[in-house]
């Protein structure tokens, strides 16, 4: 990810995504890690089900938020192109 970020054009926009979803994976590791130092054979859960799921899930959403900002940058990058002759023949409707 450095490499990429390093990379001429990579705009504000996404280097800020990546931050964000860096600093919540390192923050979710850490309690993760925290947790697992815990464990000590008892056979009862360190956490609840819902605390886990919810610790592991936490930096998702900033993560697909950097694929979500590369993808918008690669649509408003695109060059608009004349739909193929097939599909118009199609809209017109021929008998």
């Amino acid at each position: 990810m450095d490499e990429f970020l390093l990379r001429p054009g990579v705009s504000t926009a996404l280097q800020q995504r990546i931050y964000v979803a860096r600093n919540q994976t390192q923050l979710g590791q850490a309690k993760v890690d925290a947790i697992v130092a815990k464990f000590d054979n008892s056979g009862r859960p360190a956490v609840g089900s819902a605390e886990w799921t919810d610790l592991c899930d936490g930096p998702f959403d900033a993560i697909l938020a950097i694929a979500q900002q590369a993808k918008m940058k690669r649509i408003r990058m695109r060059k608009p192109c004349a739909p193929p002759r097939l599909a118009c023949c199609w809209c017109r409707g021929w008998d």
